[in-house]
């Protein structure tokens, strides 16, 4: 194909899959896996089939949402596409959902609540019903079916024991953020190249399976654009929103608000950091504080000259 493509385990270092069937596949995002697949199919004559059950599963158009302009986004047959590029060579990139294939976060979550659903997509609508002032019903907005997933009863189980897997499985992409999540859900984490030098897009799709009467089940779909891995950006906001959906809160922090109400002890004891660590990165950040604030100043050369000097010991090591 003239271009050599990597699993992500093996860019990260980390143990590899080992065999795996199609559920296995899914529940790793194991690229080789989905690159064969595609690589088999156009070999074998098949050569539009990834796009074509792409379209089926409405990525590609436009959902028919009312109220809201809306992307089609695209799919194209991998011998027209932009660029270039051989046909065997595009339909590998496109098997993975990379090449030129663009769809919208719309079109993810109509087609995640379709697999979830058994196989139906529905139109999305913004409103179910219109009351008047007294809560008498005007209009009832009945759910439209705009088409039904190309996959076998048998096939579409298959899908979404391997969501379920990716999510509960120890193996699971995202089975650190909900192995033990007492609410169940399935879901498939993505991470998508842009075409630029900054970091992917972070995918995370998926639906609940509670079966409360109370609180239908949702099927959602998170994008987070330049971030990084689906499972690290995009899957705990998902995780974020089932929770306030179910309980009315998080049970959780993100990350970066663990840090809210943290006080940094050297922020107004700036040479603690050195007596600490005089050769460390704390120790270097406030010294470069201190000298922005007053280059000549006395503190300024007395701090450099403890973190240079402990720098200095520290190479002599």
């Amino acid at each position: 194909l003239g271009v050599t493509l990597y699993d992500w385990t093996w860019e990260k270092g980390s143990e590899v899959s080992g065999n795996l069937n199609i559920q296995g596949a899914l529940m790793r995002s194991c690229n080789p896996w989905f690159y064969e697949i595609g690589y088999q199919l156009y070999q074998e004559g098949f050569t539009q089939m990834i796009a074509d059950t792409a379209r089926d599963f409405g990525l590609g158009s436009e959902t028919g949402i009312v109220g809201l302009l809306e992307s089609s986004g695209n799919i194209t047959n991998p011998d027209d596409m932009y660029g270039g590029g051989s046909g065997a060579s595009n339909t590998v990139q496109q098997a993975l959902g990379q090449a030129d294939t663009v769809i919208t976060p719309l079109q993810a979550a109509a087609y995640v609540a379709a697999i979830g659903n058994g196989g139906t997509l529905f139109t999305p609508q913004i409103v179910e019903r219109i009351e008047d002032h007294s809560g008498n019903v005007i209009e009832v907005f009945e759910p439209q079916i705009n088409g039904t997933l190309p996959v076998s009863e048998e096939n579409l189980e298959i899908i979404q024991n391997a969501m379920w897997m990716v999510t509960k499985d120890p193996s699971g992409t995202a089975s650190r953020l909900f192995q033990y999540f007492p609410l169940s859900v399935y879901g498939k984490t993505g991470t998508a190249q842009n075409g630029s030098i900054d970091s992917p897009h972070a995918w995370f799709i998926g639906y609940t399976d509670v079966q409360n009467e109370d609180v239908p089940d949702i099927a959602i779909a998170v994008l987070v654009e330049f971030s990084g891995e689906g499972s690290e950006f995009a899957a705990p906001i998902f995780r974020r929103i089932v929770e306030a959906y179910f309980y009315d809160y998080p049970t959780r922090l993100y990350a970066w608000e663990n840090e809210i109400g943290y006080l940094d002890p050297y922020y107004f004891n700036p040479e603690l950091a050195c007596e600490d660590d005089p050769a460390g990165d704390e120790c270097k950040y406030y010294v470069d504080l201190i000298c922005a604030d007053e280059s000549d100043g006395e503190d300024c050369a007395d701090y450099t000259e403890i973190y240079e000097t402990a720098v200095e010991e520290e190479e002599q090591e």
